[in-house]
């Protein structure tokens, strides 16, 4: 009966010790790693923007504008200037491309964060906040009452608007990754 009972308090910490893991930061999603390695690298190279085209989907492009130790605001769309867009990332014009993504989208394809602390989309932490289609706003605050949609909804929600973000802030790594002088 030793065993067995020791067998069962080790199968029962190891049972624990998983559950304790899997929460151990139960605000973190896919992108918080992203959004650090992302800030990092732009840190590591002196820039304050980056972009990229999607090559996934034709005519996409992403962008990001970082605002040291305050956020990060990331864009992903199709846009009506595909070609100038191209020269502009042609010539390391970032911050430019940024800012023609920003206006020259197709608002039906545009998804935008911000993502206060650049911290990646977190509960209980910063204030993000996604916008679809250029003007569908969710604030991820964990006050789902105030987006006056369920919990589960709400969840559902940041869940693919993290993993959404996630996706976004990797390709813009990848960019940065494949340019001459990466670290």
């Amino acid at each position: 009966m030793g065993r067995t009972c020791l067998r069962m308090v080790a199968s029962m910490s190891l049972l624990l010790g998983g559950v304790v893991a899997l929460g151990a930061d139960p605000g973190a999603g896919t992108s918080s790693k992203a959004a650090s390695e992302l800030v990092a690298l732009m840190k590591s190279r002196n820039l304050d923007a980056i972009a990229a085209p999607d090559p996934e989907q034709q005519d996409r492009f992403v962008a990001a504008l970082l605002i040291p130790d305050v956020q990060l605001l990331v864009v992903g769309a199709t846009t009506t200037a595909p070609a100038y867009l191209q020269s502009q990332l042609a010539q390391h014009l970032y911050r430019d491309a940024y800012s023609t993504l920003q206006s020259a989208a197709v608002l039906k394809t545009k998804l935008f964060f911000q993502d206060m602390g650049s911290d990646g989309l977190t509960e209980g932490g910063s204030l993000d906040i996604m916008y679809e289609h250029g003007t569908e706003q969710t604030v991820f605050d964990g006050d789902w009452k105030r987006q006056k949609i369920s919990k589960a909804a709400y969840d559902k929600k940041l869940q693919k608007a993290d993993a959404d973000y996630a996706k976004m802030l990797q390709l813009l790594i990848e960019a940065l990754r494949a340019a001459p002088g990466a670290v």
